[in-house]
């Protein structure tokens, strides 16, 4: 098991170095274009509801957020004592811009694959991630399924 895990590696690594480098040309890191992609599917979320959905401290998601809002990307609105999150016009431009060349270097990256292999591999993670601890779970194995 020791060497699927180094194989496993092996493969993801070189991908996610290579996403990285994607989003520093849209001048991202990958945690705003995660809190971008998440804000897209679910606006009007709080700052504690979005750091608990991405795993991070509610420190850490503000101080991506304050960055985020002062590039004019994310939208604050006050309701009651918290704020609701949302893109602006030019976050949900800049995700749309984002997002076909992740999608391309992913579909490009797992292209060894046939369709049938990719939405087994999907299965095959969705799996394994369900048999985490509830807390060690990211949630995020939709994205792969949907790409499969």
């Amino acid at each position: 098991w020791v060497r699927w895990w180094v194989v496993g590696c092996a493969v993801v690594v070189p991908v996610l170095w290579s996403l990285v480098k994607k989003l520093r040309g849209l001048s991202l890191n990958p945690a705003e274009f995660e809190i971008l992609d998440t804000l897209a599917a679910r606006e009007g979320l709080t700052q504690q509801d979005l750091a608990d959905a991405l795993l991070v401290t509610k420190g850490n998601m503000m101080y991506h957020l304050c960055r985020l809002a002062e590039r004019g990307l994310v939208d604050r609105r006050p309701e009651g004592r918290k704020n609701r999150l949302y893109l602006t016009a030019e976050g949900r431009r800049l995700l749309e811009e984002a997002l076909p060349e992740h999608e391309a270097l992913i579909d490009e990256r797992f292209s060894g694959l046939s369709v049938e292999e990719r939405a087994q591999l999907a299965d095959l993670l969705g799996e394994l991630e369900r048999s985490q601890p509830p807390e060690d779970r990211l949630g995020r194995l939709d994205y792969l399924r949907a790409c499969a």
